[in-house]
């Protein structure tokens, strides 16, 4: 080992002058700096641990704000890549199939009785399809990816909340239709408690669909980030 036990932890220690907030940015930016840092050991650089690393922070990094740059812009990066598999995966349940299963579904609710125990299960099913991915994500997740203290995971969080876009869609569904009530000024706004059968079975048809493109993309993302783990 080229480095010294001494020398590694201050590198560590060193390292908290640097706001990266995310565990996988941050043992990226720690690598290439031992990396180098040991490079330069074998070149013959017997300088103090401090001007050596510093050396490198500079000439690679552009020093403290250059670090900082690249953490925003790997998390930009990276942000981005889940919404474009995400709508990627979202295109593809746009087809003919798609399109015969939701006018059939929404054909036979015309024939579904406006009742209390019907509504009941759309608005339960509705709140199973809400929350359903933010909690597959969790059980998929559990356990598997580790940070130290002061470090988020900046595939955790990034998933979970791409995740979490249902629930917000949900209450748009709630709040929404009451805006437009009280600009109009009725005194009874509209909520998804007055809609009917084919109006919750087209909610219902969205939200499926929703789910199962972040379904998919969350076991393709983290199928991938394991297997770069394991590797």
């Amino acid at each position: 080992m080229i480095l010294s036990e001494e020398e590694l932890n201050w590198i560590r220690d060193r390292m908290e002058y640097y706001d990266i907030k995310y565990q996988e940015i941050y043992d990226e930016v720690l690598d290439h700096i031992l990396t180098a840092i040991e490079e330069r050991r074998k070149a013959g650089d017997t300088r103090q641990i401090l001007s050596v690393f510093q050396n490198v922070v500079d000439e690679q990094f552009g020093g403290y704000a250059g670090i900082e740059a690249l953490a925003q812009s790997q998390a930009k990066m990276h942000h981005r890549n889940i919404r474009l598999l995400f709508l990627s995966q979202l295109k593809s349940w746009f087809n003919w199939q798609t399109l015969l299963i939701a006018i059939v579904l929404l054909a036979a609710a015309y024939k579904i009785p406006h009742s209390r125990p019907v509504h009941n299960f759309f608005v339960l099913t509705v709140f199973f399809l809400v929350f359903s991915p933010v909690i597959y994500a969790y059980s998929l997740l559990a356990g598997k990816i580790k940070t130290i203290k002061g470090k988020s995971s900046l595939f955790k969080s990034h998933l979970l909340g791409q995740m979490a876009l249902p629930l917000i869609m949900f209450q748009c569904c709630l709040y929404i239709p009451g805006l437009f009530d009280e600009a109009n000024n009725r005194e009874q706004f509209s909520s998804i408690k007055n809609l009917g059968p084919v109006a919750m079975m087209a909610i219902v048809i969205f939200l499926s669909i929703i789910n199962l493109s972040y379904i998919q993309t969350c076991r393709q993302i983290i199928e991938k980030k394991l297997n770069s783990l394991s590797v």
